[in-house]
């Protein structure tokens, strides 16, 4: 999966909150997708409890949440319609 991303990035494209969002989940509920480089990467930010806690999280609402999340940290404020 992050090859895919990673091609993206190597055609000078950068990845929009939606990608961000998207490889987020990927990588929180499908692992095995990842290299064992993205996942020493991620191990150095984030707490595998706080993974394992995202995996009970449904699509749609970690979705909403991720990019509510981006958005802020980003200064922009956004409305989401349920």
């Amino acid at each position: 999966m992050d090859v895919f991303l990673n091609g993206l990035n190597q055609l000078g494209e950068s990845l929009g909150d939606i990608e961000i969002t998207f490889q987020t989940w990927m990588f929180i509920n499908h692992p095995k997708l990842f290299t064992k480089e993205y996942h020493d990467l991620v191990a150095k930010s984030v707490h595998i409890d706080t993974i394992n806690a995202m995996r009970d999280v449904p699509k749609h609402e970690f979705f909403k949440l991720f990019l509510i999340g981006l958005a802020a940290s980003s200064g922009f404020l956004i409305h989401i319609v349920p």
